[in-house]
């Protein structure tokens, strides 16, 4: 007669025996184990932001969430940060504001804004139908590189936004400091940004977007479920606005 083998864990434990439901069980158990262990990452690494704001159109519109890397290795030009906005803003609303803007330069770089007239004359006294170019100098370089930003709403314009601004000859340059950043708004005419506020510390930086979910999509109502359900409340999971 044969006698019944089984085969068993090293380690003793009887739950990764292989007949029986034990084996079920186990499996079960590694799978709810693993999938807690991701969402907890998920929740420490990864931030969602809800955009409650005109300013970064038409990248971002009113409504969307963007997935945000919480300790981004590196911030350089170009990026869309989550920042916190300045303490009496915060504090006159009543809650921790945040913001969500594109960075314009980093510290150690340069900016310069041009105003333009259809005659190539700088205006002397520039209204708000004159138009404003947007020049970048980066940290190894002398020389000021026009920005062509295919991605802003409409031509940046001179309003009031740019009241405490001087240009000399019609430019105004700005040199970024050591550890802070220039940031403004896609929709450059209608954002308060650091022409408003000046540069941004490094430490409001909270986070780097990197992905926009899709309105209505499984993922949007996923992780909206996800931060919204967690027992702690998400820091990113605020209204990002001006």
């Amino acid at each position: 007669m044969m006698k019944n083998t089984q085969t068993r864990n090293l380690s003793g434990s009887p739950l990764l025996e292989t007949d029986g439901n034990n084996l079920v069980i186990t499996v079960l158990l590694y799978l709810v184990v693993g999938v807690m262990a991701c969402l907890l990452c998920l929740v420490s690494f990864v931030g969602v932001c809800e955009v409650n704001q005109s300013s970064m159109l038409s990248t971002l519109k009113e409504g969307d969430h963007v997935l945000t890397a919480k300790y981004p290795s590196s911030i350089k030009s170009g990026d869309i940060v989550i920042l916190d906005a300045p303490d009496y803003i915060s504090e006159d609303a009543g809650k921790h504001v945040l913001f969500i803007k594109r960075v314009v330069a980093v510290g150690g770089e340069a900016i310069k804004f041009t105003l333009l007239s259809e005659s190539g004359v700088f205006p002397d006294a520039p209204d708000n139908k004159t138009r404003i170019a947007l020049s970048r100098r980066s940290k190894k370089s002398e020389v000021f590189i026009l920005q062509e930003e295919s991605f802003i709403n409409e031509p940046m314009l001179y309003n009031a936004l740019f009241r405490n601004f001087i240009f000399t000859n019609g430019e105004c340059v700005i040199e970024i400091e050591k550890n802070t950043f220039f940031v403004m708004g896609d929709n450059r005419n209608n954002s308060n940004d650091s022409r408003t506020y000046g540069s941004f510390a490094q430490s409001s930086i909270q986070g780097k977007r990197f992905f926009t979910l899709e309105p209505g999509s499984l993922l949007d109502y996923f992780f909206r479920f996800l931060y919204k359900s967690s027992s702690q409340e998400n820091r990113f999971l605020h209204n990002s606005s001006f």
